[in-house]
């Protein structure tokens, strides 16, 4: 096997200027489960495949071992839209190519290579060297998916505003001999310049073969500053499109792509792209929720299956409540779900039953992978779902009940679950055995349970669990229902086995908890009973000098940042005449403001009903008593809450 070097190019000439500090936001209009960026003819199928480098705490993460060509390649995962692009840095003065086993040459010629085994593709390139920061990795292969032998191409069109200065992106090709590269300069797209490279794959893609990657890195100068980043607005788009013909009948692939499609110029390259822009927007565009449930697209041969409407994934809740645990089996989504519907006459939008039930037995056992896509607007409650789900009947969430699962490249936004005596998780309600839950985002939601447990991803956790790059972000809230302090609120996990063991791994945890404290019975050692930034409750205590705090023994966290803004500096007034005299001055999502979470909104010194700052207390009272929420898990009754955990970073925004 030979290596090659990386085929770099400076799209323009040199650059001049003296480099700042800039964020930019790149925009990828590609999903692999889509046929947006793929054109074929001839019966021909094909996936465009896009990949980058896995990165953990700020490195790559290697596979520890030698390939079949004496490298150790780095492990490769589904490249991400949206990734910010920085101006890079050059470490050590200046471009070099990654020469991490041993080789010094910044030539190309170095030994390190990265292969593309993991992906199914033959070879393996090298590419820019470690101390080359903010390199953005967009390795774009190309799969036959049909039964024809296949020739193809693939276009990009990288945007270069006009007025950018010269010199300042940098692109990264294969330099292969089985690619034919060619630069088609400049052309305009809705306004926008792009300029064009197109790579032609000479040889012949068999079916099921996956081709060298044809892209593999982009990266600004360091030289680009902030008005070359203001040409740019909100996105550098870099679009890839791929094109196939059957062989047959063409003596090589340059005439077969070429009598197919047409000459790559600015007129048919304009077709192309725009097209490919409108099918992203509908790509973008969720489908949205009718009420019904259809399960037409299972069958119990296969073993995967995608999931491309909002009606397929209410079917699919039908089947796992029907007996189906989908073990062995993988389910996708292949598109953004909306689940908001509203039924004629109705006042409130119709529920999403939860995708399982503990109490029935009813068991999701398989991989459910969103794919990056969204589900939007799932609305849950315990007073709508009354057939089987509800008051103690256990599980409001995406999933009611899995076990030894796999969740994962999943989105969940402006979900609203509210239970009374229920286990709520934004994900799943309850989570026993051996379970994964990965690049799990939730965003703009709500949940909220009475007495029992509510959780940002998950509501009760039992066995082996692992979270991976998960993120609960500030514009949610995990919530116990009309102020109740006996519930358990996470904002990861509302509450874990006593044996169970759970990983957390680069997670992010900004999410608003609203919780009250038992200063509402005068008990002011208890604090915030059943609470916290990780896990509401551990069930596990440690007394140290007399006072018992929560413990989390179960919990091992690497990479975790818990960060807190205003909203934990709750404060308290007390008011006489009440069993519990304590109120919290904040509102909370199923509580007003100054309300005693026993006995409604209490009267003042002068007789008032208190519900806002204008109210008079009695000599003695205490007034605006703070009590900040600062805890990353509790555990139960009589308990301190436990603020610092190994592996958590934890950022006060509210100090």
């Amino acid at each position: 096997m030979s290596k090659f070097k990386k085929a770099i190019a400076l799209l323009l000439v040199v650059a001049l200027t003296a480099a700042l500090s800039v964020s930019l936001t790149m925009a990828y209009l590609q999903h692999d489960v889509s046929d947006v960026n793929v054109m074929t003819l001839g019966n021909v199928q094909i996936e465009q495949l896009e990949q980058q480098r896995k990165v953990e705490n700020g490195a790559w993460v290697s596979t520890g071992e030698k390939d079949e060509y004496g490298y150790i390649p780095d492990v490769l995962e589904k490249f991400e839209d949206n990734n910010p692009a920085y101006p890079a840095v050059y470490q050590d003065g200046n471009v070099k190519w990654d020469d991490r086993n041993g080789s010094q040459n910044a030539s190309g010629d170095g030994s390190h290579q990265q292969s593309w085994g993991q992906v199914g593709a033959p070879g393996s390139n090298q590419l820019f060297d470690d101390s080359v920061k903010n390199v953005v990795d967009k390795f774009v292969f190309v799969k036959n998916t049909g039964r024809s032998d296949a020739y193809y191409r693939t276009i990009i069109a990288i945007e270069c505003p006009e007025g950018l200065q010269d010199g300042l992106i940098h692109v990264n090709t294969n330099g292969h001999a089985c690619f034919t590269w060619e630069d088609m300069g400049y052309a305009t797209f809705g306004g926008v310049r792009y300029f064009l490279k197109v790579a032609t794959y000479n040889y012949v893609l068999a079916p099921n073969e996956v081709s060298r990657p044809s892209l593999l890195q982009v990266y600004l100068d360091p030289k680009t500053n902030n008005e070359d980043c203001k040409l740019f607005g909100d996105e550098w788009e870099i679009i890839a499109i791929s094109q196939a013909v059957q062989t047959e009948g063409f003596a090589d692939a340059a005439t077969a792509l070429k009598a197919a499609f047409g000459a790559v110029d600015a007129t048919n390259a304009a077709q192309w792209v725009d097209a490919a822009l409108e099918e992203a927007q509908k790509e973008k565009e969720p489908d949205t929720w009718d009420g019904t449930a259809d399960t037409s697209w299972y069958n119990d041969t296969d073993t995967e299956f995608v999931i491309m409407t909002a009606e397929q994934l209410a079917g699919f809740s039908e089947l796992v409540d029907g007996g189906n645990t989908f073990e062995g089996k993988t389910v996708k989504l292949g598109k953004n779900i909306d689940l908001y519907y509203l039924a004629d006459g109705a006042e409130d939008p119709t529920c999403f039953d939860p995708i399982g039930s503990y109490r029935h037995d009813q068991i999701f056992k398989g991989t459910f992978d969103g794919q990056g896509y969204t589900i939007e607007n799932m609305s849950q409650n315990t007073w709508a779902l009354n057939t089987g789900y509800y008051y103690g009947d256990l599980g409001l969430g995406l999933f009611g009940y899995v076990e030894d699962a796999s969740i994962k490249n999943l989105v969940m936004d402006n979900a609203s679950i509210s239970g009374e005596s229920a286990i709520c998780g934004t994900v799943a309600a309850c989570a026993y055995g051996e379970c994964t839950f990965e690049n799990i985002t939730v965003k703009n939601s709500k949940v909220a349970d009475y007495q029992y447990y509510a959780g940002g991803i998950v509501g009760w956790a039992s066995g082996n669990h692992k979270y991976i790059n998960c993120n609960v972000d500030a514009s949610t809230t995990i919530a116990a229902q009309w102020g109740d302090f006996d519930n358990s609120v996470g904002g990861v996990i509302g509450g874990c086995g006593e044996s169970a063991t759970i990983l957390l791994k680069d997670c992010s945890v900004s999410c608003r908890i609203d919780a009250y404290n038992d200063v509402t019975s005068s008990y002011q050692w208890y604090a915030y009973r059943r609470c916290g930034m990780l896990i509401g409750n551990t069930g596990k205590t440690v007394t140290v000098e007399n006072r018992t705090n929560a413990a989390a023994p179960q919990l091992t966290c690497e990479n975790v940042t818990v960060t807190y803004d205003d909203w934990a500096n709750y404060t308290y007034c007390e008011f006489a005449g009440k069993n519990w005299p304590y109120v919290r001055v904040q509102a909370g999502i199923s509580n007003s403001a100054y309300s005693n979470p026993r006995y409604g909104h209490p009267t003042d010194a002068n007789g008032n009903e208190v519900v806002d700052d204008n109210h008079v207390h009695n000599d003695g009272e205490d007034h605006f008593i703070e009590c900040t929420f600062d805890q990353l898990y509790g555990g139960g009754q009589g308990v301190y809450g436990t603020a610092t955990h190994d592996g958590v970073t934890v950022v006060y925004n509210n100090k």
